[in-house]
């Protein structure tokens, strides 16, 4: 984080290094440059930008996330049916409701962290425009609410892996 003292412009691209001097009054300082480095303070605009790309790129995460969440329902209701119709689940299929669980478990977790991720940028994210804010904090409300039901259905899910389990 560049010296606030500098008076840095924004949208300004800076280019600077380093250089260096030992202190050898004997045989003379010598002198090292470092490498170029590159700076570029974002703009107001370029700032409200990357943070809108951010939101969109965390929604379009929970998107997927709730899609494959919706996709794995479907194979849930499958392994609870065979579970019914079989009083024994052979080695094969404990180990795809094993994998499954563990699949819905990294899911969740990844839900999680682009939820918790879009609710710290929607508090920091400073705008005019309300009914953006409202509608992203909408959207944050149902993708929780989606968690929470997810959740129920995954201890749902571990229980009937138990309960195969001990059978």
């Amino acid at each position: 984080v560049p010296n606030p003292s500098l008076n840095l412009k924004p949208g300004t691209a800076y280019r600077y290094y380093f250089r260096v001097f030992d202190n050898d009054a004997i045989n003379g300082q010598k002198s090292v440059k470092s490498k170029l480095f590159y700076f570029n303070k974002a703009s107001q605009e370029e700032a409200k930008n990357n943070q809108l790309k951010a939101q969109k790129e965390a929604i379009d995460q929970i998107n997927k996330s709730l899609s494959k969440s919706k996709a794995e329902q479907t194979k849930l209701k499958n392994l609870k049916q065979l579970s019914k119709e079989k009083q024994q689940l052979n080695y094969n299929e404990q180990q795809k409701l094993k994998q499954f669980v563990e699949r819905q478990q990294q899911q969740m977790q990844l839900m999680k962290n682009y939820t918790e991720k879009l609710k710290e940028q929607l508090d920091n994210f400073e705008s005019q425009d309300q009914n953006k804010k409202e509608a992203l904090s909408e959207r944050l409300e149902k993708n929780q609410a989606e968690i929470k039901q997810n959740e129920k259905l995954l201890e749902e899910l571990k229980k009937l892996q138990d309960q195969i389990n001990q059978d």
